[in-house]
């Protein structure tokens, strides 16, 4: 059973109990969320539930796959079964093991096309629209939606109290309340493409985790060469309240994403596993087919960051892909029993003077081999569009 009896009585946001029953809500004496057909993998979730005797909006968080909702009357019980949000990881016999699940693709780059060049340039990269421009960040997660995409990561990755109070010139209250808004942005973004396309029903919201090189702006999250200037406990010290922020803003999961070095992966984890619920996925950028940015061994590294129970999923992200199916080949010697993502660039190549060079790979027709080599969480990073993704959806689909 879910709920915590020593807990108030809560009602589930996602299934609207409260428009259902509001009319008899005196007599409901609490809300029980009874698990049933529980798969190994369970996504963690987090809820806005109505706590009827304070008549206040809280959080709480649950594991969720098929559950029942039950409510208790004076002495009456009802029951409703629903299916959650935990399609994503349903682990399945044979072939590829879990749903094949589309990310989105470059959110600063979509950003940047869309006429927001500066940001190139800024360090704060996307983050700094949150303040500028929030109409824009929340249209660019439109995009990927109706593009396809399952699930789209926050306008986070390169936002830190640090940053957002030195070049935005703000309250460190401020900039909490930015990191929250990034999140309220693709919240919103779901819910009117939702509106609009009512097939869509499950749209998940990732809050983006950036690796503490990026808010450099260096371009030392390709190179990870900061973790030996920085202490593992200063860098928990760093990463901890955007994490926190993240999760009490209502994210579904947290994107852990572009990390160049194990060490940091698992410091985040120690964080992650410090805080109650607290469920992600961990993407290294790696610089060729056997190697994290950092030079640690691909492979090793996913299989450590997959043994947390906090990590739903990992992989990679920016890294050119040409060299994800050597990756993807790594990881056979292992029992990997998770999914795994792939999220690479454009195949073009990024220096620290913010230039692109090089050519475009067709990554949709790369997709399909693979998903055949495993990959079952699939989108893009830099330089992949919304036109990409709907071409990579189409795809791998149908395999």
């Amino acid at each position: 059973m879910y709920h915590d009896d020593n807990q108030p009585p809560y009602r589930c946001h996602e299934v609207s109990i409260y428009d259902l029953f509001s009319p008899i809500q005196h007599h409901v004496s609490r809300v029980t969320l009874v698990e049933s057909n529980v798969y190994e993998q369970r996504l963690f979730c987090w809820k806005l539930l109505y706590d009827w005797s304070t008549q206040a909006m809280v959080t709480c968080p649950f594991y969720v796959h098929k559950f029942t909702v039950v409510i208790y009357l004076d002495c009456l019980q009802l029951s409703l079964d629903m299916t959650s949000l935990n399609h994503f990881l349903q682990h399945r016999p044979g072939g590829n093991q879990y749903p094949l699940t589309i990310l989105d693709g470059g959110t600063g780059t979509e950003l940047i096309r869309m006429g927001f060049t500066n940001i190139d340039d800024d360090p704060l990269f996307s983050a700094k629209l949150l303040s500028t421009n929030p109409e824009a960040i929340k249209e660019v997660h439109k995009r990927f939606y109706k593009a396809g995409s399952d699930i789209v990561v926050t306008a986070t990755y390169q936002a830190s109290i640090e940053g957002l109070q030195k070049y935005i010139e703000i309250t460190s209250q401020e900039a909490y309340d930015l990191i929250k808004k990034g999140v309220l942005l693709a919240k919103q973004a779901a819910q009117e493409v939702q509106s609009e396309c009512p097939d869509r029903k499950l749209l998940l919201v990732a809050g983006s985790v950036g690796p503490y090189g990026a808010c450099l702006h260096d371009g030392s999250e390709y190179r990870g060469d900061y973790m030996g200037k920085i202490s593992i406990d200063d860098l928990k010290a760093w990463h901890q309240p955007r994490i926190k922020l993240l999760m009490e803003a209502g994210v579904d999961l947290l994107a852990i994403e572009t990390i160049p070095c194990l060490a940091e992966a698992l410091a985040i984890i120690d964080i992650m596993n410090d805080i109650p619920g607290c469920r992600g996925w961990i993407t290294f950028s790696c610089k060729d087919g056997k190697h994290t940015c950092s030079g640690d061994n691909f492979s090793e590294s996913i299989n450590q960051v997959m043994m947390s129970k906090c990590v739903v999923a990992a992989g990679l992200n920016c890294t050119s892909p040409i060299y994800v199916t050597d990756l993807l080949d790594t990881l056979r010697p292992y029992s990997v029993v998770k999914p795994i993502i792939v999220k690479p660039n454009s195949g073009e190549m990024w220096d620290t003077s913010h230039k692109w060079h090089g050519g475009v790979k067709n990554v949709s027709e790369l997709a399909k081999v693979w998903v055949k080599n495993g990959a079952s969480w699939l989108g893009g990073c830099c330089r992949v569009y919304p036109e990409d993704i709907t071409k990579l959806k189409s795809a791998v689909m149908n395999l």
